[in-house]
């Protein structure tokens, strides 16, 4: 948006991604701090201490910019304002940790360690700080803005950044090649889920446990699966193992095709072909996958929690299931499913016009606009 605005638009980053029209600068990464008691707290402030180094160096050389956009989680936004105190400092703190009541002890599977609440408070002190700081708060959804202490959610903006509906869109003649060589395309039966990694945050463990039950009834059907192998969100990695290998051999498990990692247009795609998209997650924050598969007019199943009942009604434009049960989840997968297409058109459509409706990329640019600039 800005960039088609016309402003001159810069970003420092670790990594190497880049986006056109945006000028980028990379700085070393931060090195990793001793591991005691305090190193959360003491990585994430010296991230920021650097980030502000490299902004000072910035300085020297008369770059003064009017607006800074920051994430907070890893502390990078933390002396922004000391570094440029002209300018407009906007934070997007994303989530508030808490030791009940959310993620941390949802899942029975995986109890929480003792240690669990000083390293929230770690993390959080550092948000705190940030957004002590900053002259706007951005948080994209309502759920996540109740992780957040009051006085932090009386100044937040509630704005989510928006899908592109154009983009992510249905296909009729929409065809994907498997690694086998076979093809899959729209009107096939096909099981589609995804995600950056595969790990219990986002319900893999479960949806895995009840393939064989769904492919037991659903003798036509594929399963197309995206997301790498280490770990987002859960701690450790390597979670496909983990709970993959257990099922051992089972009636339709050379139908389970791994995709990995993919590019976003090969995403797309997998949503275009994709005749039950399934989607779930622990109380936190929310992908975007869920909401591009709505968009694409996909069959949704998803869990029965608050990131996707915000943006899902039960029995309207999706399903929602309880995501600690895989056999909830075949049930309702094998119903979907046994469902005729016609029977399900207005549900896919209505998934779509939800999307459009409230968070298409289009309809939100003023509101960008406006939190950006301070309108």
């Amino acid at each position: 948006m800005l960039v088609d605005d016309g402003h001159n638009v810069h970003a420092i980053s670790r990594h190497p991604n880049s986006t056109p029209g945006v000028t980028l600068h990379r700085r070393p990464p931060t090195q990793p701090h001793l591991r005691n008691k305090d190193f959360l707290y003491q990585w994430r402030k010296k991230n920021g201490e650097d980030v502000a180094a490299y902004c000072k160096a910035m300085r020297a050389l008369g770059f003064f910019p009017h607006i800074v956009i920051a994430h907070s989680g890893w502390g990078e936004a933390l002396l922004i304002k000391d570094v440029w105190p002209q300018a407009r400092v906007v934070v997007a703190p994303e989530y508030y940790y808490n030791a009940s009541g959310y993620d941390v002890g949802f899942d029975p599977e995986f109890p929480s360690p003792a240690e669990v609440s000083t390293a929230l408070e770690q993390q959080n002190a550092i948000t705190r700080e940030s957004l002590d700081s900053a002259d706007a708060i951005w948080i994209p959804t309502r759920f996540l803005a109740t992780t957040f202490p009051t006085k932090y959610q009386e100044r937040a903006t509630i704005l989510h950044e928006g899908i592109d509906t154009d983009y992510y869109a249905p296909d009729a003649h929409a065809r994907l090649q498997l690694e086998d060589g076979t093809w899959v395309k729209q009107g096939d039966e096909v099981i589609t889920f995804i995600n950056r990694n595969l790990e219990p945050y986002r319900g893999f463990h479960t949806f895995v446990r009840a393939l064989p039950a769904i492919l037991q009834e659903r003798p036509s059907a594929k399963v197309l699966i995206v997301g790498g192998n280490v770990s987002s969100y859960s701690g450790g990695g390597g979670f496909k193992d983990q709970f993959w290998q257990p099922l051992g051999d089972f009636p339709g498990k050379d139908r389970v095709h791994f995709l990995g990692s993919i590019s976003e247009d090969q995403v797309r795609l997998v949503l275009q072909v994709s005749a039950l998209h399934v989607y779930l997650t622990y109380p936190f924050v929310m992908g975007l996958s869920p909401l591009e598969a709505m968009s694409c007019g996909c069959l949704c199943l998803m869990s029965d929690t608050e990131p996707v009942t915000e943006f899902l009604t039960n029995g309207v434009d999706g399903v929602t299931v309880d995501m600690l049960s895989p056999s909830a989840l075949a049930t309702s997968a094998i119903s979907l499913l046994a469902t005729p297409q016609h029977s399900s058109l207005s549900m896919k459509e209505q998934a779509r016009q939800s999307i459009i409706d409230r968070i298409g990329r289009k309809s939100l640019i003023d509101l960008h606009r406006a939190l950006v600039f301070g309108e």
